[in-house]
């Protein structure tokens, strides 16, 4: 190439790096559990020579209970070992390999159609979402593409100059199998195809071919055996479905993965709405542009005039792409981010066909002048797509994505720096479970755990836990707490210390020390389910537990008696409780209803309040058969205050619960006109004077009158 053409690759390169690096540590802000895990374990591999779990330089080390791919692990120690453990340098990681699979996607043009297509290719690369957006993210899939292409340019590289380069092409493609899961269905299908395109190119450079598969076998067999082995895991039975329909007929399985395979191909996908989670992309928009969906499909059909072989190589690489994360049940851009080359070289080759096209007019000023049309023609309207993209990924993305348990978990730097600032005055450092992913590893990462010291005691310096499990902890010792805001319900008593705000002036966590815990009520008769769609209310009569105790209802596994839930103080989770009670939603009933009671013993007549709250749910409540709320929405960060009056001897208590989707639990405290606890002296499960049926365990709060902190 002449020297003008090396400047030109060389400043979309160095645009690409600065697109990529530009505010990388705070735009996501946050940092989410998956980047987090391999920032940390790439460090301790490169300080201490182990992983969090304690093994030696690991082939894929292993944290949140999976393991984790060696490309990016090893790669991003570099960066680390440079710049120091911190959000920045995990995600120049990614940054770097995006650049790189620019490059790969240049050269691999050029040797196909020259100069021209090549660089339209690492242009519409370099600004395409699929490849920015997860170039500025540590997660380990960016890496898959950037191994293929550059193994996939050494192939052709090799047909045109044999020798070394089969040697390198098996490399690249070896490492692409132990860069992200999703290689293992794509590269034992695309390699045998690319076979029988090249075969008669092939025959001429056995012998350093052979060397190219002995160096591509070194890495895949350890690969397969990996993959063979964990196949089996929880993780891997959660993301996929192809194993749990083992027992289905081959037609059922065949049209689930059109079900998930088709939508790739379609435009709601590749660029109206995307991928829905917020980490994966910006709002309503996809990982390709409108401009190159159409420039795409124009590349395929005019490829077919005639078609090449590297034709077929992309067609197969593009029915292929998506054929991963339709085995999984979710339909992501990340898991199918080896087919974020195929929308710019697929233009690049309409840009090829049409300058082929354009250089036969036979007055060259005015082929150079069209052949100039149709470069700035596609520049213009991809352009036109890519500044809207560009303007809400730096102005409203951070507000989209930075906080929650589907964002990048902002908040947790701050949090830790302040509540280790004030180790020395609490012994007793908690972070909440509810609605995060996996806390345990920010503690690792932002304080620099010694992975010898974690590895023999899982000690990282904080209890993690939700705040609502009263059983799991008391408050003997000084605490201080890390909750979300909508948990301070669960206290009576508490000094905030710290707020940590997001985007909006969103609270994101409170840190509190905790000095009394809500007193409550959990202990209740429960039976069901029965469906109830969301259009159907929750009405009903009466449930009269007295009268149909002993009685079973019709419910959606046959006949419901009445059980009594696992304790789970302070809430009443009905969701656990249910949790195999529901044949169309296995784990998580969704759409039903269910009826509870109890009966309670006041020594003498009494009034007070009622607090409730709980899931987005509906409930109706009766004391004594008489109703004291009718089907109301609760709500789990407000409370909803029901006047009651209770009589002197046994009160029975009953509600009706109606589930639409989500958790699905409730909190009730009885309060005396005073805001001191109503306490019953007595309670049971079961109506007075059935001794057959089992009496209430005296395990909570209020039963045991244990009201201290």
């Amino acid at each position: 190439m002449t020297r003008s053409r090396w400047f030109l690759i060389g400043i979309i390169l160095l645009a690409a790096v600065w697109m990529r690096v530009w505010q990388l540590e705070t735009l996501p802000d946050g940092f989410f559990c998956d980047e987090a895990s391999l920032g940390y374990n790439a460090w301790a591999i490169s300080h201490f020579g182990i992983d969090e779990t304690g093994e030696r330089m690991p082939l894929y080390a292993r944290s949140l209970g999976v393991k984790k791919n060696p490309v990016f692990v090893y790669a991003s120690m570099i960066p680390i070992r440079l710049f120091g453990l911190s959000a920045f340098s995990v995600r120049l990681t990614s940054a770097m390999f995006g650049v790189v699979t620019i490059a790969g996607v240049f050269w691999l043009v050029f040797l196909i159609s020259g100069f021209v297509p090549a660089i339209i290719a690492a242009l519409f690369m370099t600004i395409l979402p699929w490849n920015f957006h997860f170039s500025r993210i540590a997660f380990e899939l960016i890496s898959w593409p950037c191994m293929f292409i550059w193994g996939l340019a050494f192939l052709i590289f090799a047909l045109k100059r044999g020798g070394w380069p089969w040697i390198a092409a098996g490399l690249f493609i070896g490492l692409s199998l132990h860069s992200y899961v999703m290689a293992m269905p794509f590269i034992p299908i695309f390699l045998p195809i690319f076979g029988m395109v090249y075969f008669k190119r092939l025959i001429p450079h056995w012998r350093w071919l052979t060397a190219g598969l002995l160096i591509f076998l070194l890495f895949a067999v350890p690969a397969a055996q990996y993959h063979r082995r964990t196949m089996s895991s929880e993780h891997y039975s959660y993301a996929g479905w192809w194993s749990k329909m083992s027992d289905q007929p081959l037609k059922v399985k065949i049209l689930r993965l059109a079900d998930n395979y088709i939508p790739f191909f379609m435009p709601e996908f590749l660029y109206t709405h995307g991928d829905p989670n917020p980490r994966h992309s910006i709002r309503n928009h996809g990982p390709i542009y409108h401009s190159l969906f159409y420039l795409s499909i124009a590349g395929i059909v005019t490829g077919l005039l005639p078609p090449s072989r590297f034709y077929w190589m992309l067609v197969t690489w593009t029915l292929l792409y998506p054929l991963g994360t339709a085995l999984t049940n979710d339909r992501f851009a990340s898991r199918s981010i080896i087919g974020s080359p195929l929308a710019p070289i697929w233009t690049a080759m309409t840009v090829w066909w049409l300058l082929k096209l354009l250089n036969r007019i036979r007055i060259r000023s005015l082929s150079w002048i069209l052949q100039g049309a149709v470069i700035a023609g596609c520049i213009f309207f991809v352009g036109k797509d890519a500044v809207p993209y560009f303007r809400q990924y730096f102005t409203s993305y951070n507000q989209q994505a930075a906080h929650g348990l589907y964002g990048f978990q902002y908040g947790y730097r701050e949090t830790l720096e302040y509540m280790e600032s004030r180790r020395s005055e609490f012994p007793n450092l908690m972070l909440t479970a509810h609605n995060v992913n996996e806390p345990y590893i920010f503690c690792l990462f932002y304080n620099r755990v010694n992975p010898h010291y974690f590895s023999e005691t899982h000690d990282f310096g904080y209890t993690v836990l939700r705040s609502f499990n009263f059983k799991s902890y008391t408050l003997d010792v000084p605490t201080l707490f890390a909750i979300h805001p909508d948990e301070r319900i669960f206290f009576d008593s508490y000094k905030l210390h710290h707020t940590v705000k997001g985007y909006n002036n969103t609270d994101i966590f409170y840190i509190i020390e905790p000095l009394r815990r809500r007193p409550y009520y959990d202990e209740w008769a429960v039976r069901g389910l029965k469906r109830r769609m969301p259009s159907e209310g929750c009405t009903g009569d009466y449930i009269d537990p007295d009268a149909r105790y002993p009685s079973a209802i019709e419910t959606l596994t046959g006949p419901g008696y009445w059980t009594y839930p696992d304790p789970n103080p302070p809430i009443v989770d009905l969701q656990w409780h249910f949790r195999d009670s529901d044949p169309d939603y296995p784990l998580n009933p969704e759409y039903v209803e269910a009826e509870g009671a109890c009966w309670m013993w006041f020594d003498s007549s009494a009034s007070g309040t009622l607090e409730i709250f709980g899931s987005h749910d509906v409930m109706a409540l009766w004391l004594n058969g008489r109703p004291i709320m009718e089907p109301t929405f609760i709500q789990p960060e407000s409370l909803t205050l029901i006047p009651f009056e209770v009589q002197r001897g046994w009160n029975e208590w009953s509600f009706r619960a109606c589930e639409d989707f989500g958790d699905w639990y409730f909190v009730m405290t009885l309060r005396q006109a005073t805001g001191d606890p109503l306490v019953p002296s007595r309670h049971r499960i079961a109506p007075p004077g059935m001794d057959d049926y089992p009496r209430s365990p005296i395990n909570s709060a209020i039963n045991n009158k244990d009201l201290s902190p």
